[in-house]
């Protein structure tokens, strides 16, 4: 049964033909149907056109990108919209499904919508799903591209053209060319530097791995503990860590740069079965031993000094200097001359006496 909504008390009762508007009308009952102004439908209705589509609704192009459905569907008691069908562009054609609700942020109580996304570049159709910020905002959840045979992709949280994004988490498809996509794009917002990619253990709170913006890799325990351990970019072709670095096997073509905070700080080490058996701190000094009895270091200026001990000096058993060569703690002293020795008793006794006194001044002899 058709009413038309301002006459319908008029019409009550009435039997008429129906009546001719911009299109010819026929209706079978009492009232008559109007094709040239609005109407309500008090009743259930049938569509059975046995052709399709057996219903076509044509509406404008909206003037705005937050609402202007060409369909809506009403909830009867409230006659707030439930759903809304319509267009996404204002110039263009791009489907898009709109849901309601009671406590939807957007123009009808809208909170979600759904649809082709047709003010992309390049004339592609991409598929959307976005949520209602406020009155007149909404950003993408998720987001797929490339309509027909171009790779696939898929963006999460915010993505796509229509409603720009603040970051965004992209997988790719892949056709196993050279210049194919990454697999994953974690984009974060501009001046954020947080973390973009964690681990965490279900129910704790802190990551057991973690990577930010910058690409600092970033490693804790877990559960309440803050990570403790990172490995990151300290320049160009620089590789830093703010923790201790231990590794079965090292190789390198062009080892270099450990920079510590302090001179006795351990650049780098070696250990067996766990106990540390060689170590180059960060002022040069070398240390071998389980633990260490043997010092390599350099006590001062063109200086070089071996000592039998885990500590540089102690126990100092060979010391190299510009003046010359000293044993046993004694001072450096330039290489000796000795004379040839008089061919007597006395003399091979004078020379015996002066190489005596020699070994003693290097260290050799007491």
């Amino acid at each position: 049964m058709f009413v038309k909504r301002a006459a319908a008390a008029a019409l009550a009762g009435a039997v008429t033909a129906p009546v001719l508007g911009a299109t010819v009308a026929r209706a079978d009952g009492t009232q008559p149907a109007y094709t040239d102004a609005a109407n309500a439908f008090t009743a259930s209705q049938t569509i059975d056109s046995g052709t399709a589509p057996a219903l076509a609704v044509a509406g404008p192009m909206p003037t705005d990108t937050v609402g202007s459905p060409i369909l809506q569907i009403l909830d009867h008691a409230t006659q707030r919209p439930v759903l809304s069908l319509g267009n996404l562009g204002t110039s263009t054609l791009g489907g898009r499904i709109m849901y309601h609700s009671q406590n939807g942020l957007g123009p009808g109580g809208l909170a979600w919508s759904e649809g082709v996304d047709n003010a992309n570049p390049a004339g592609r159709q991409d598929y959307y799903i976005s949520k209602r910020i406020d009155a007149t905002t909404e950003r993408d959840v998720m987001y797929l591209w490339h309509l027909g045979a171009s790779d696939p992709a898929v963006d999460f949280f915010p993505a796509g053209y229509s409603n720009q994004p603040t970051a965004s988490v992209t997988i790719h498809g892949k056709n196993n060319a050279h210049d194919d996509p990454s697999l994953l794009d974690l984009s974060s917002p501009v001046g954020l530097n947080e973390n973009v990619l964690r681990i965490l253990k279900i129910g704790e709170a802190q990551p057991t791995f973690a990577v930010d913006k910058i690409g600092k890799h970033k490693w804790g325990p877990g559960g309440d503990a803050a990570t403790d351990t990172d490995l990151y970019r300290g320049g160009v072709n620089s590789l830093q860590t703010h923790s201790t670095f231990t590794c079965v096997g090292l190789y390198s073509s062009g080892l270099s740069n450990f920079d510590r905070s302090t001179a006795t700080s351990a650049a780098l080490y070696t250990s067996v079965q766990g106990a540390t058996a060689f170590v180059l701190q960060a002022g040069g000094t070398l240390q071998w031993g389980r633990p260490q009895d043997v010092t390599l270091d350099r006590p001062g200026a063109n200086a070089l000094r071996l000592s039998a001990s885990g500590t540089p000096g102690a126990n100092e058993r060979l010391r190299i200097d510009a003046t010359g060569v000293g044993f046993f703690g004694a001072t450096p002293v330039a290489q000796p001359t000795l004379a040839p020795a008089a061919n007597n008793l006395q003399g091979v006794i004078a020379l015996a006496n002066d190489i005596r006194a020699r070994l003693i001044k290097y260290g050799l002899a007491a």
